[in-house]
């Protein structure tokens, strides 16, 4: 496998704990909330800021904002937000072949660098442990493909402390896109942790599930 690194110029590409805007925005609403004695947004509001949140990130991988592409064959799962700097894995299928890249930021070793910067990494993937076809058949079996069939929890809290599962699909049908905490105890929630979980196994990547 072929890794390709970027380092990080600047203060806002970084690895946790910096955060960016609309990630320290999560953070305000979610402490704000907790001060208000509330734990839950609406399911818009919160649809609003993740999609503002996978949009800045999208951003900084140097990636389209998946809602807005042309892409129609494609899943984004990602796994982090708040405090912390997301991992994602990308599954696109680009005329008939798939291809598959993982996305993360780690921290610098170099003990000179700037203490914000991270390195950006960038991973194409090789075939998944158990094939293609087997693999399709997985996400599928779990609600993860065209039509997405999951749905976000009714009553996600959106936890500083804690990190998030966002999976996005697009395709002809158009762009879907669900959201859970981490430690979501709901059915669908719980499919979409053990989506994150084999593509651990299947793709040897670090997802943090």
């Amino acid at each position: 496998m072929k890794a390709y690194i970027f380092i990080a110029a600047t203060l806002v590409l970084t690895f946790a704990p910096a955060v960016g805007r609309v990630d320290a925005e999560l953070l305000t609403t979610a402490q704000a909330m907790q001060s208000a004695g509330r734990g839950n947004l609406d399911p818009d509001s919160q649809i609003d800021i993740y999609q503002r949140a996978l949009a800045e990130e999208s951003a900084d991988l140097n990636l389209e904002n998946l809602s807005k592409s042309r892409s129609k064959d494609e899943v984004r799962l990602w796994v982090g937000f708040g405090l912390i700097t997301p991992r994602l894995f990308v599954l696109r299928r680009e005329g008939g072949i798939e291809k598959a890249t993982y996305y993360s930021t780690e921290p610098n070793p170099d003990k000179t660098a700037r203490p914000r910067t991270g390195i950006k990494v960038v991973l194409p993937l090789e075939s998944p442990r158990s094939g293609w076809k087997d693999f399709r058949t997985f996400l599928k079996q779990n609600g993860v493909g065209a039509p997405l069939k999951l749905t976000s929890d009714s009553e996600s809290l959106i936890d500083p402390d804690s990190e998030a599962i966002v999976i996005e699909v697009k395709s002809a049908r158009g762009y879907e896109m669900v959201f859970f905490t981490k430690g979501t105890k709901t059915a669908d929630g719980r499919k979409a942790v053990g989506v994150c979980q084999q593509i651990e196994s299947e793709f040897k990547v670090r997802m943090g599930c």
